[in-house]
């Protein structure tokens, strides 16, 4: 919705026009030519913004910074580490082909405090990355390219999803035969008219959903950013604003920082039963606010989005979701790695296949390495809650048959 652009892919659709698109499948900028486009075209777009977005996907990303940087030698726009998200070492290397490197970029989510010098004002950061597209990111040959793969950032997982974009584009594509039997002239003014349409509908949708969601009055701002106006509730409920007001000073930004697995940290006092913990429960009561919208986006783990709706079955004592519990156990985890712990979290559909009637075995659930890892955790099913079986990998697991 924001012109204000953070993250953008850039591709083509009309034979060899390349364009620009939010993730929101926004079309940011388009560039005509009549002849085939290059890495050059896609530098022309990026450089053209009056900010450089932090993120940029394309299916040629070393290509695109090789140009752009040889093009602005004096301030390299895609830094550091030539636009990867890591220094191209060959154990950040190796940990990526395996899987095992995470680069946390949080400054996506929250801005950063103190901006750097020349920053995007969304995010703060001075930081610009090229990455490839999930679809060709197997197609490159060199090896520091593995640290251009949107898996390695944690807050691009399950938000950047590049088949919309090939979906417009293959929309697009559609007009191409009445598109080109006009003259260069009309063909541009009927595609920017074209495209100034399909942004507005795209718009025009993403308010629709916000206000299904969303109190008060929702308007663009000068950058296209949703701004909500709640001042419009005070006179038609003054007892309703307020409680909502005092929940979200309570529940705001400072609290979702708080939760961040980078920020958690051990204390006795969060977790010892019977311990009184104002911000624990002001964070559970909001979020088992049977008045709020239960369609609201309370987690998103990974690839995993909860809403309020699979949340509540944590408490209010309902039977919990398997899912929503594997995604606790997986801040849990990643909570664990950022203390320099490596353990193994069972899933929580295993274990009930180790009982009757499947009778499998449990030794075949374990990694291979488990003798390795610090911890294993077994959630077990007891009726009325879970219980987390801690086992030391220095201690037999299972008796052997």
């Amino acid at each position: 919705m924001a012109t204000l652009t953070i993250c953008i892919y850039i591709s083509r659709w009309l034979g060899s026009d390349p364009v620009s698109l939010c993730p929101c499948v926004l079309v940011n900028a388009v560039k005509f030519n009549i002849r085939a486009e290059s890495p050059r075209d896609y530098a022309d777009l990026l450089l053209s913004f009056l900010h450089f977005p932090n993120v940029v996907v394309y299916d040629f990303a070393r290509g695109l910074v090789s140009h752009t940087n040889l093009r602005e030698k004096e301030r390299l726009p895609f830094s550091p580490h030539g636009g990867r998200v890591a220094a191209p070492t060959p154990e950040n290397i190796a940990s990526a082909k395996k899987g095992q490197l995470k680069i946390s970029l949080p400054w996506l989510q929250f801005e950063k405090d103190p901006p750097d010098v020349n920053c995007h004002p969304a995010t703060g950061s001075a930081e610009h990355y090229a990455l490839y597209d999930t679809f060709h990111q197997s197609n490159t040959k060199d090896e520091t390219d593995a640290l251009r793969v949107i898996g390695l950032v944690p807050e691009l997982c399950g938000w950047l999803n590049s088949q919309k974009a090939e979906q417009l584009f293959s929309e697009m594509r559609k007009n191409n035969y009445f598109m080109n039997c006009f003259s260069p002239s009309s063909h541009i003014f009927l595609m920017r008219n074209v495209l100034h349409h399909h942004n507005e509908r795209v718009n025009q949708l993403a308010l629709k959903k916000l206000r299904t969601v969303c109190k008060g009055e929702i308007t663009l701002d000068a950058l296209g950013k949703a701004i909500l106006d709640t001042q419009a509730d005070v006179s038609t409920n003054e007892h309703e604003v307020a409680t909502d007001v005092s929940t979200t000073h309570h529940c705001g930004n400072h609290c979702e920082a708080l939760t961040m697995t980078s920020n958690i940290r051990p204390c006795r006092t969060s977790w010892t039963p019977g311990v009184h913990n104002p911000l624990q429960e002001q964070l559970v009561n909001y979020v088992l606010d049977e008045t709020r919208p239960m369609e609201e986006l309370i987690v998103k783990d990974c690839h995993t989005c909860l809403t309020r709706e699979n949340l509540v079955t944590l408490g209010l004592r309902r039977e919990m979701d398997s899912m929503v519990g594997n995604a606790c156990l997986r801040l849990i985890h990643e909570a664990m790695q950022y203390q320099g712990k490596d353990v193994f979290v069972v899933d929580l559909h295993v274990p009930p296949t180790w009982l009757a009637p499947n009778h499998c075995d449990a030794r075949l659930s374990l990694p291979v390495d488990s003798h390795k890892r610090d911890a294993l955790i077994f959630p077990l099913w007891i009726p009325g809650h879970f219980v987390l079986c801690v086992s030391d990998s220095l201690v037999l697991i299972a008796k052997p048959p």
